[in-house]
């Protein structure tokens, strides 16, 4: 049997075991934001055919021992997905947004400071603006400085760009820009 046949009963006893690879996902949870269902469903067959071409379950026995692992090997993938979404989500706006904002036309830096600044609610937020963004300090030193978590402040500065962005967006929306 070649390679490529392994990989074609791979994907093929993925299509029979989508019981498990739909248990996988629930499992899982549904907390993806880019990923749509069949995309899921489509890495969890990916996962499951690797682990069959190398493992090669024939008889009754081994397919007993190869479903749990196959399980927990999707499981893994997945949350590896969920974790790598999260991270370029904590790191990343939506810079289209933020170039088409009104306040990029002119001064950029003291209308972006002031922009910011109108939209923190809290302190944390203060602190985030005006040393993590325009005084490049990072977040450990802030952290280490103020007091506050790691965890608390990477969570303040994800809400505050969020924010940030959905008000760029009501603008351009009430502006009529893209």
């Amino acid at each position: 049997m070649t390679n490529e046949e392994r990989w074609q009963l791979g994907f093929k006893h993925a299509g029979v075991e989508s019981r498990l690879i739909h248990g996988a996902i629930k499992r899982v949870g549904r907390e993806f934001g880019i990923f749509d269902h069949d995309d899921l469903v489509q890495e969890a067959k990916i996962v499951f055919a690797t682990d069959y071409v190398n493992t090669r379950p024939t008889t009754p026995a081994e397919w007993e021992q190869f479903r749990p692992r196959v399980f927990q090997h999707i499981i893994w993938a997945l949350r590896d997905l969920q974790r790598r979404e999260k991270w370029r989500a904590d790191r990343w706006v939506d810079e289209a947004s933020l170039v088409n904002a009104p306040i990029a036309v002119s001064g950029i830096g003291r209308a972006l400071r002031q922009e910011a600044l109108r939209l923190c609610q809290t302190e944390r937020e203060r602190l985030i603006v005006l040393r993590h963004w325009f005084a490049d300090e990072s977040l450990a030193v802030l952290a280490r400085r103020t007091g506050y978590a790691e965890r608390t402040l990477r969570l303040t500065r994800q809400r505050l760009q969020q924010r940030i962005v959905k008000s760029a967006q009501d603008i351009n929306s009430i502006t009529g820009e893209r």
